[in-house]
């Protein structure tokens, strides 16, 4: 990973950090009104067939942006009744790194959209509809935490990084 990037996975990571404190101090605050989280959040094992068809739902939506094949490291999986939230981190097989600068996404772009590309996680938000895994919204190497709109307007408990 080049420096710029491992630079820009840090501000990440602590501008999270900054945000889910803000957010689970909130959460004690207001915990006397709200009613318990759920105890239905749960991670599909390998193997499932709901963890592979949440993850074939997610794949078209990283390989638009990272390029074909991707492969999920999974940092987090979290399923809730029809809602699902995942943080990935991909790969080429094997577990090669994936170049920033060769992605369709920089390609697109142009070389200044590698200042706002962390490659290479990404998320989604997903909700199961007629039996099948739908996204309703990603993020393919986010600079910021988009999905932590998220947190009111899904189940509770269900966009937590453990």
């Amino acid at each position: 990973m080049t420096k710029f990037g491992q630079n820009s996975r840090i501000k990440f990571i602590v501008t999270f950090c900054l945000v889910l404190s803000f957010v689970m101090a909130m959460a004690v605050t207001t915990s006397a009104t709200q009613a318990q989280a759920p105890a239905g959040v749960y991670t599909p094992q390998r193997g499932n067939p709901e963890r592979r068809a949440i993850l074939d739902a997610v794949r078209p939506i990283a390989e638009r942006d990272l390029g074909v094949p991707v492969e999920f490291v999974v940092a987090e999986f979290n399923v809730s009744g029809d809602w699902a939230f995942v943080a990935l981190n991909s790969q080429r097989p094997g577990g090669r790194p994936i170049d920033p600068n060769s992605t369709p996404s920089v390609q697109r772009e142009g070389e200044e959209a590698i200042e706002m590309f962390d490659c290479c996680h990404v998320e989604a938000i997903l909700r199961r509809s007629q039996g099948s895994w739908q996204v309703i919204q990603a993020g393919v190497g986010a600079t910021d935490l988009w999905f932590m709109d998220w947190c009111q307007k899904t189940l509770p408990g269900l966009i937590e990084i453990r």
